[in-house]
């Protein structure tokens, strides 16, 4: 059941990875890609002359640490496209489809609610913001508008982290719990059956 899961699971992200990186790619909606290359091109630049002796000084640099917000914010669009396609596949099609996404419905699992009820729209956005980091990654999106230097830095080190962390602690906890539930199953009151039980 289990690498079912992880099966079903590489195959939503792959299929909803695509559609999130071909949007993003398209100029008319993402009005910043042509920025976020550029500001990719200075960053490059600003690392030409890295060694092992200047590459703390290279890497805090204030004016450096800025050129990582500005591709933040032009890779703002990029997020939110993401987060979009995240829970348009993840809550909106998975409800509508049975409680199945395509990787599921190839796998034979379905999500059903812990208390026999039908799962909500409601219960599968909350499965969706734990098991796709989807709040920290608005966070992130947040800070690169608001906050410039330190600030910034600290505050995306911070969010990455906890968002990595929590996705990280989901994906143990159906490696070892005996019911295969993650922290999503759990907040969500879901848990991953066979299609046929």
């Amino acid at each position: 059941m289990k690498l079912k899961r992880f099966l079903a699971y590489f195959i939503d992200i792959m299929i909803v990875g695509l559609v999130a990186s071909s949007l993003a790619n398209i100029r008319i909606i993402n009005p910043y890609y042509d920025e976020y290359l550029e500001v990719q091109d200075k960053i490059r630049e600003a690392y030409n002359d890295v060694n092992e002796d200047n590459i703390l000084d290279v890497v805090f640099k204030e004016d450096n640490i800025n050129l990582y917000r500005d591709l933040s914010k032009c890779n703002s669009i990029t997020s939110i496209i993401s987060v979009c396609c995240y829970v348009l596949y993840f809550v909106g099609f998975q409800k509508w489809n049975k409680d199945q996404t395509v990787g599921k419905k190839l796998m034979g699992i379905k999500v059903v609610s812990v208390d026999k009820k039908e799962v909500s729209g409601l219960d599968y956005l909350i499965r969706s913001v734990f098991a796709y980091n989807l709040l920290f990654t608005s966070l992130n999106v947040w800070v690169s508008f608001r906050f410039s230097g330190n600030m910034y830095l600290n505050l995306t080190s911070i969010f990455s982290s906890v968002g990595s962390l929590i996705t990280l602690i989901t994906y143990l906890m159906i490696l070892v719990r005996s019911d295969g539930r993650g922290l999503h199953d759990i907040v969500g009151h879901t848990k991953v059956v066979l299609d046929n039980e």
